[in-house]
């Protein structure tokens, strides 16, 4: 890795000999998409004045010879992409707009893959990076080959040509020519309207006028070709985006010099205070105010007076759009939910006569053109309320961008039978209306209740954000898609077979502890409680199927260390070497394999090597006592009926869960392997030899192979013979 690191940071190198401004970012590895959390964000800062940007990606796997799994990138501007590449359903009243997000196939096979965007809105780009769902796949550490799939990248934004910066409040004197003027102003936050013309113009109008941002209605010309004859020479431009510059390039069309006079007219909606005329196209209200809760995407947009926090209510007038301007900050809100409700307060009208209906129409960056509420329910970024039901409208905005927001809000009159809506004249000129506008982590906070909504820190960015984190097979922004949702019955069979799969261990702790085995019960005893209670926190269950006596990571850390030290010390019973070495062994567990759960408790090592360490003393204490009794050892009985049937009884739990296991069959394997460990410690754990009067026991024939046998052994490897002659009784 640290290679590629360093042929990527030459290439930068360079690469930047040939840039103005070259940025680069170094590999970082792209996991699979199971929830949003597995997302890799980046943030990209492009500077104004940008004239494009273009993005070096470098995809990679490793080793090289695995499978060439592609990297999806989406890339958008102003906030973290809002993604469903399972296509997950949302929570009701969820607007979700991707046309806007650039997207990206690439290929791990090390090579350049670009991205060129011209003309990019200046400020905070994002980009999120995964590879496929991996859905129904559990592959144990070590037992397989470890794919790992990395992504390092370059972008690049030269600067524009230089703006002369005109102003909007008057006129400017322009000579032109058969080369490009570029010029740019600012427009106010109430415009919904600007029109740039050329007057005066000496010796004629033969003009091209180009608009070089980007249009909001994208089917209308950026390009006016003004002719000689009387008609004007301007350029309109319907809903301008009040954040940014809008930028114009002049000139001539037959290479002659032209003088004219600029002017640029604004048409702005009129503040909510002064008096509504019949030529009133809309009334602006003040910005609403920002309150920052104490945690973190919690924030209400109001009317904070007097350090005394007021609700919204909105007098709407009829035939005028009523705009309400909010602003979202970038970095601070856009890693939460925006959330906006609308609902209808008082109307001082007979509702058996009239009903009044009030729509909303939600905007970013732009007033929008004029509306009535017919044109605005047809619209996806819209709410509506009226005095004929009982609920508001409600919206909500995944991840917003930053940005100045407008709710523009049209109100209008109808009377309704049981065939039709009429559309009327509203006998009152106002209605009055609250509105709600608020910021919160997740879905209202919460995930439906089937799951928990957690914040997560993305570096090196330093992206905030929250998501929810899904349990029963529940899914979604919101945790509501139920596709593959576990039933009751479903939950209660998992972890009750998890769960009480364990008590198998009490066969085992039985007969350790008639055995005099009593290290070895307390062991069994202890992977016992801990697996039982760390399956029953653990798994994709809803909160009321789970139970966590204490931390989950505690419960882990045990489960493992438990399970390992079983194995270790039933094969030191089997080995029976002399007790103080047993002693020593025994402590060796704790104080050594501790190590290994600690670095990682999920590798294939942390069985492999204190198995074979355990089964290498176990094979050199038989081998020792096969020579000194000059006979095998143990005796065949116990090979055939003991440690035969142990042996395949742990293999196929073992062989089970390192290679039938799957996401659909967990709950059955891994319950198998509990069942298979523990009882195979009913066959494997050795007999203590049983002490009788020593006169019993004399070898008149001074051969070790008379008179023993494995249940009666001694717990040294060496066996002595007794010399009978010198014995006193």
């Amino acid at each position: 890795m640290k290679k590629h690191f360093i042929s990527f940071f030459l290439f930068s190198l360079y690469f930047r000999d040939f840039c103005s401004s070259l940025r680069w970012i170094a590999e970082e590895e792209i996991k699979a998409y199971g929830m949003y959390r597995d997302v890799k964000l980046t943030r990209y800062d492009i500077s104004p004045g940008t004239k494009q940007v273009t993005w070096d990606f470098r995809p990679r796997r490793y080793p090289a010879n695995c499978e060439e799994v592609p990297i999806y990138v989406v890339l958008q501007y102003g906030s973290i992409p809002s993604l469903n590449p399972n296509n997950e359903t949302y929570p009701k009243y969820f607007d979700v707009d991707a046309s806007h997000q650039t997207r990206m196939t690439l290929k791990p096979d090390n090579t350049s893959q670009f991205l060129n965007i011209s003309s990019p809105r200046p400020g905070s780009w994002y980009s999120a990076s995964y590879r496929p769902s991996e859905e129904g796949k559990i592959v144990q550490s070590g037992l397989s080959r470890s794919c790992r799939y990395f992504l390092s990248l370059a972008y690049d934004t030269p600067k524009d040509v230089q703006y002369l910066p005109v102003p909007t409040s008057q006129s400017t004197q322009l000579t032109l020519t058969d080369s490009i003027s570029h010029i740019k102003f600012d427009v106010k936050q109430e415009t919904y309207e600007f029109t740039l013309s050329l007057n005066n113009c000496k010796p004629d109008c033969d003009v091209q006028i180009i608009y070089l941002n980007q249009l909001l209605n994208s089917s209308l010309p950026n390009i006016v070709n003004c002719s000689t004859d009387n008609a004007p020479c301007q350029y309109t431009v319907i809903s301008p985006d009040i954040n940014l510059a809008h930028r114009f390039g002049l000139r001539t069309i037959n290479s002659s010099t032209v003088n004219a006079t600029l002017d640029i007219t604004l048409k702005e909606c009129i503040d909510h205070e002064e008096n509504v005329t019949n030529t009133t196209s809309c009334i602006y209200y003040k910005t609403l105010d920002r309150l920052q809760f104490s945690n973190d995407f919690n924030v209400a947009f109001t009317y904070v007076i007097n350090d005394t926090v007021h609700p919204i209510k909105l007098n709407v007038t009829k035939d005028v759009v009523n705009v309400l301007p909010f602003n979202v900050q970038p970095n601070l809100d856009i890693g939460g939910t925006l959330n906006l409700e609308l609902a209808l307060n008082s109307v001082p009208l007979n509702k058996s006569v009239q009903h009044t209906r009030v729509c909303g129409y939600i905007s970013q960056n732009y007033i929008p053109q004029i509306l009535n509420n017919e044109e605005i329910q047809q619209q996806d970024n819209s709410l509506c309320c009226n005095s004929s039901a009982k609920y508001g409208g409600i919206i909500y905005y995944p991840y917003p961008q930053p940005g100045t927001w407008f709710m523009s809000l049209s109100v209008d009159c109808y009377t309704e039978n049981d065939t039709s809506i009429n559309i009327e004249p509203c006998i009152n000129a106002t209605a009055e209306v609250g509105v709600s506008v608020t910021t919160t982590t997740c879905y209202h906070g919460r995930c439906s209740g089937r799951g928990v909504c957690k914040e997560y820190i993305n570096s090196p960015s330093l992206i905030v954000y929250s998501t929810c984190v899904c349990s029963a097979g529940w899914r979604g922004y919101g945790c509501t898609d139920n596709k593959e949702a576990y039933s009751v019955g479903s939950q209660l069979t998992e972890v009750l077979l998890l769960t009480l799969s364990n008590l198998f261990f009490i066969p085992g702790i039985l007969l350790a502890l008639k055995r005099r085995y009593y290290v070895e019960a307390l062991v069994y005893t202890y992977n016992m409680f801990f697996s039982t209670f760390y399956h029953a926190c653990d798994g994709d269950r809803e909160d009321v199927y789970t139970l966590c006596i204490m931390k989950y990571n505690v419960l882990s850390f045990c489960d493992f260390l438990g399970s390992v030290c079983s194995l270790w010390v039933t094969v030191v019973a089997m080995a029976k070497v002399y007790k103080p070495v047993t002693v020593l062994l025994q402590m060796a567990a704790p104080l050594f394999l501790v190590i290994g759960v600690l670095y990682d408790r999920t590798s294939l090592l942390i069985i492999v090597v204190p198995g074979a360490v355990a089964l290498t003393l176990l094979a050199v204490s038989w081998a020792l006592r096969c020579k000194t009794r000059k006979s095998c050892y143990p005796s065949w009985r116990r090979y055939l009926f003991f440690l035969l049937p142990g042996v395949v009884i742990a293999a196929t739990g073992a062989m089970l869960f390192a290679f039938a296991e799957t996401v659909g069959n967990y709950r059955y394997i891994h319950s198998t392997w509990h069942m298979t460990l523990s009882l195979s410690i009913i066959f494997l754990l050795p007999p203590r030899k049983v002490k009788k009067d020593l006169a019993l026991n004399i070898n008149t024939n001074n051969d070790p192979t008379t008179g023993d046998n494995f249940d009666n052994d001694s717990d040294m490897c060496l066996i002595r013979p007794v010399n009978n002659t010198n014995l006193v009784l």
